[in-house]
Order: structure tokens, then C-alpha cells, then sequence
């Protein structure tokens, strides 16, 4: 019972959240970078996050239970009920943002609910209805590196907007792949995703590759205003190469690898994020 609960909060989501955040923690202008600060912000962040991710799938309860990949979750598999996961989610969204707003700082709160509403209300719900769902999906999985920046006593500034900016063209292309692996679910289930349909193929393979060219520059731009040093920009240019050149390497090939192109993904993003840690000035 307990592990279905966590299981809720989708955790391996939520480790990628929870790396952003710490990244913009650690790269933040604030001058409140204590270890108790941190673990505050971390613990938070979780909170509403996965109380998020639980709610979301209150909401797509039914559309989970038609897709081959999501129907053993804790709520269409029978191991919760709908209710308590509702209660679950909404207590631990609405407890991690008041932990967040009087433990951390109002500012850090107030985008933690931001990121939980645009991502229960609007990102949810526009799943069914237009394929640009994944733009704006986009937006509340980059707030956390956000909210780590303001936990540390930085404020919204052109810094933080680029570590914002990274994070949200970097899960474009990674999603566009994700819809195309798990096309017949998303078809069958009625959700409007990107790259599904037989002719989506081509059209997103060259999204992906237009979305992987624009990480170019913007994975650059910590290093063009001083954020971090030439050992960073020298990883971001070599990875960012290297990550365009799979991303063509699929549109030729209509979209042929989309399984293999996911961890190279999550691996571009990972050297990333230790290599700007590493080199912050």
C-alpha cells in the first residue's frame, strides 16, 4: 500500500526534478546556499511535485487504464481508489507549497504552485485536444531549476532564465521521441500527442532536430554571461554536436532510433548539468 502511494509521485520524474532544482540552487546569485536551506527546498520541491504527478493521474485515470504502459498504475490497476488518490495528491500539493512559501521564501512557493497548476489544469487537460500540448508541458517541468535559484536567495534574472531555457527545449525533443515510442498507446487512448500518427513521422523527426539545434546556442549562453567557464562551453558545444548529429541522423531515417535517441537524451542533459556544476564561477 505504502509503495503504491509512492508510487504515485512518479519518483524516477522526480529525480530529474529534483536535479534541476539542486542545479539551480547551486548556481544561484542568492547568497543563502546552507545545507539546511537546501534540504528545505528539496523537500518542498518533492512535495509538490509528486503530489502533482499524483493528481495528474487522478486525471488521466481512465486514459491510463487503455494504454499498455500506464494501465498497472496504483489507480487503474485497483491498487488505490480514485479518492484517496485525490486526497493524497492535493494534500501533499497544497502541504509542499505552504512548506515551500513559510520554510523557504514566498517567492519559491508561489512558483511551486505555479508549476503544479499549469501542470494539473492546463498541461492535463490540453493533452486531449491539441498536439502543442508538449509546448506547454514544457513550461512546468522547467520551473524547478527555477525554484531553486529563488530558494537560494536569487531573484528571476536573465541567469536564471537560462537555465530555465535550457531545461525547456531540452525536453522538447525528448518528448517528441517518447510519442513516437509509445504511439499506438497515445492513438488508442485519444490523447493528441506529437509524432503518432503514420505521417507525423517525418514532420517530427524534423522538430526534433530544429529543437536539438536551438540547444546549441542556448546551452551556451551560461558560459556568454558568466555563469561558468570555457570547461563548460567546451562540453556544451562537443555534447550539443553531438546530440544534433543523432537528431539528423532520425529525420533521415524517419524517426528509426527513437529508443536509443531517449538516453542519449537524458545523458546530453546529464553532462550538462555536472559540467556547469563543476565550472560555476
Amino acid at each position: 500500500m505504502i509503495f503504491s502511494y509512492f508510487e504515485l509521485t512518479k519518483s524516477r520524474l522526480m529525480l530529474m526534478v529534483l536535479a534541476t532544482a539542486f542545479l539551480g540552487f547551486w548556481m544561484s546569485s542568492g547568497q543563502d546556499h546552507n545545507l539546511l536551506q537546501f534540504l528545505k527546498m528539496i523537500f518542498g520541491t518533492f512535495l509538490v511535485g509528486g503530489g502533482a504527478n499524483a493528481l495528474n493521474q487522478f486525471f488521466e485515470r481512465e486514459t491510463d487504464a487503455r494504454m499498455k504502459r500506464t494501465r498497472n498504475r496504483p489507480i487503474p490497476s485497483g491498487r488505490l481508489t480514485a479518492q484517496s488518490a485525490l486526497l493524497f495528491g492535493g494534500s501533499l500539493t497544497i502541504g509542499g507549497t505552504a512548506f515551500l512559501w513559510t520554510g523557504v521564501n514566498a517567492l519559491t512557493g508561489m512558483i511551486g504552485a505555479l508549476a503544479a497548476f499549469s501542470y494539473i489544469f492546463v498541461y492535463t487537460p490540453l493533452k486531449r485536444k491539441t498536439t502543442l500540448n508538449t509546448f506547454v508541458g514544457a513550461l512546468p517541468g522547467a520551473l524547478p531549476v527555477v525554484m531553486g535559484w529563488t530558494a537560494a536567495g536569487g531573484k528571476p534574472d536573465p541567469q536564471s532564465l537560462a537555465l530555465f531555457w535550457i531545461l525547456y527545449f531540452w525536453q522538447l525533443p525528448h518528448f517528441f521521441a517518447i510519442a513516437r515510442i509509445y504511439r499506438e498507446d497515445y492513438r488508442q487512448s485519444g490523447l493528441r500527442m506529437m509524432a503518432i500518427g503514420e505521417d507525423d513521422a517525418k514532420k517530427a523527426a524534423w522538430q526534433i532536430v530544429l529543437f536539438s539545434a536551438l540547444l546549441v546556442p542556448v546551452t551556451i549562453t551560461p558560459a556568454r554571461i558568466g555563469m561558468t567557464g570555457v570547461m563548460y562551453l567546451a562540453t556544451a558545444l562537443a555534447a550539443g554536436a553531438a546530440f544534433l548529429t543523432f537528431a539528423l541522423y532520425m529525420a533521415v531515417t524517419k524517426l528509426s532510433a527513437p529508443k536509443k535517441f531517449i538516453p542519449a537524451s537524458i545523458l546530453y542533459l546529464t553532462l550538462l548539468i555536472a559540467f556547469m556544476i563543476a565550472d560555476k564561477q
